[in-house]
């Protein structure tokens, strides 16, 4: 997998407008230095226009859309107070490799160049300047953002980067404007980043036997999916041109990935404890195992995850069509979970799941089978006393 390791980004604040003043924190630590800098609101837009989605590659989300509260309150703050922006707006985290500085005066800087530029808490706010300069032709020449600024000293001699160890925790603890999900924390452990760099270079052969590009698309970052799309597309041409090549129906997330592979192997009533808590175990039980044994071929993981997809979603679509239509009565999660492991368990974990992944689909007599098999699962839930959640 080494052609899908990360590229930092190296910012030179010359190429947007001149170097920036700011102030070092006294007496650094063996762990890293830190900078505190107020960044031009301009400045930030472009950078977010110039490389995306890249400087937010150690952020445990990408944007979330201005629907939501949080963000339509930054989008208003923008566009009706600007000059209020770095009183409400708690600013950016930076996390770098390097940096180049030239000392002004006791404890001030000129910060001109950062190596390996990424934004680990405050990629809500950076996206928002570019959306809302962009959509709204915002003006943000009054805006000015803090930026707390952590190079972290890297030591040859240790067997683990000690940026791979900070990181997360400083996403932890410093981000709380949007909630954080268990799962997002997770986001850059392996083999997430890897599964996600194959997702974008795995094309799915077409089921109806033509030349139709597709690909499923591993949204290993909350809200991923969408921010690219908004990003990539500016017309409903483009949009339904990106559509096509990442179909809806084809995307998932680390909460679906998680409950499709405990039911295939064999632990339904986990999948049942819902998505954050299948993720978190999924993580120790299994998937820490096969980073660590170092013999998984993940593209080839990744084909069979797809596989077990198929299965997941052809039975869970039939289960809900029968909800609908009275036939079952609820627990579409469930007895999706307990027809597919029911199913592994019946085929040992022999169903040849590449077969799948070529077919991109499920054979109608197969589904035919699973959903027999749903009929069992439906049976016995709906039979238990009803105290069973």
């Amino acid at each position: 997998l080494q052609d899908t390791a990360r590229v930092g980004i190296t910012i030179d604040f010359e190429e947007y407008g001149g170097s920036i003043k700011c102030v070092k924190q006294h007496g650094d630590t063996e762990k890293y230095s830190t900078y505190l800098a107020f960044v031009p609101g301009q400045i930030l837009a472009d950078l977010y226009s110039k490389h995306k989605t890249r400087l937010l590659e150690k952020n445990v989300r990408v944007f979330l859309s201005q629907r939501g509260g949080v963000n339509k309150g930054i989008r208003n703050t923008i566009i009706n107070e600007p000059d209020m922006f770095c009183a409400y707006n708690n600013g950016i985290t930076v996390y770098a490799e390097s940096n180049v500085c030239s000392k002004l005066t006791d404890g001030i800087f000129d910060l001109s160049v950062v190596e390996d530029f990424q934004i680990v808490n405050g990629g809500q706010t950076t996206a928002s300047l570019y959306h809302t300069m962009k959509k709204d032709r915002a003006d943000l020449s009054e805006i000015s953002v803090q930026m707390k600024l952590m190079v972290i000293h890297e030591n040859e001699d240790d067997d683990e980067r000690l940026s791979d160890q900070l990181v997360p925790k400083i996403s932890q603890f410093s981000n709380t404007q949007n909630k954080i999900q268990m799962s997002d924390l997770r986001a850059n452990d392996k083999p997430h980043p890897e599964l996600f760099a194959i997702s974008k270079k795995s094309v799915a052969p077409d089921p109806t036997g033509g030349t139709m590009t597709s690909y499923w698309f591993y949204e290993k970052s909350r809200g991923a999916w969408n921010e690219t799309r908004n990003l990539e597309t500016n017309t409903q041409s483009q949009r339904k041109a990106f559509d096509a090549k990442y179909p809806r129906n084809q995307r998932f997330d680390k909460g679906l990935f998680s409950k499709v592979w405990y039911s295939q192997l064999n632990k339904p009533h986990i999948v049942s404890l819902g998505p954050q808590k299948c993720f978190a175990r999924l993580h120790t039980d299994f998937l820490t195992n096969l980073v660590q044994e170092g013999k998984t071929e993940w593209p080839l993981f990744f084909k069979k995850t797809v596989g077990i997809l198929l299965l997941w979603k052809s039975t869970e679509k039939e289960v809900k069509r029968r909800i609908r239509e009275g036939v079952y009565s609820s627990f579409a999660q469930n007895i999706t979970a307990y027809t597919i492991s029911l199913f592994s368990h019946q085929t040992q974990q022999k169903i040849d799941l590449e077969k799948l992944w070529d077919l991109q689909k499920i054979p109608e007599e197969l589904l035919d089978y699973l959903m027999v098999l749903a009929d069992t699962a439906h049976d016995h839930i709906t039979e238990l006393p009803s105290n069973f959640s």
